[in-house]
C-alpha cells in the first residue's frame, strides 16, 4: 500500500471497539512474517510492504463454520495456529 504521507509512519495500535479504523496493521502483523515501510521512488510518501507466507489450506475445525442460516455468527480465530473457534 502506498500513500503520500511519508512523514507519518504506520504504528500497530489497539483500536477501540467503537472506532471505524485502526485494525489493518494488527492483521498484517498477525499474518506476515515481516513488514515495514520504504520511501516511494520518484514520488513523495511511503510504501508499506509485507511478506506473507503461503501455506497449504487448513480444513476448518468441525462445526466451526455452518450453513447459510448462520451468516451473522462470528467466531474467534487463532491466526497463529490456523485453527478455528
Amino acid at each position: 500500500m502506498s500513500d503520500t504521507c511519508g512523514e507519518r509512519l504506520p504504528v500497530v495500535r489497539d483500536a477501540g471497539c467503537e472506532e471505524d479504523g485502526g485494525r489493518g496493521l494488527v492483521l498484517v502483523a498477525a499474518l506476515a512474517e515481516e513488514w515495514g515501510t520504504a520511501p516511494r521512488a520518484g514520488a513523495p510518501g511511503k510504501t508499506v510492504w509485507a511478506v506473507v507466507p503461503t501455506a497449504v489450506p487448513v480444513a476448518p475445525a468441525p462445526g466451526a463454520f455452518r450453513g447459510q442460516g448462520d451468516r451473522g455468527r462470528t467466531g474467534k480465530v487463532d491466526v497463529s495456529s490456523g485453527t478455528g473457534p
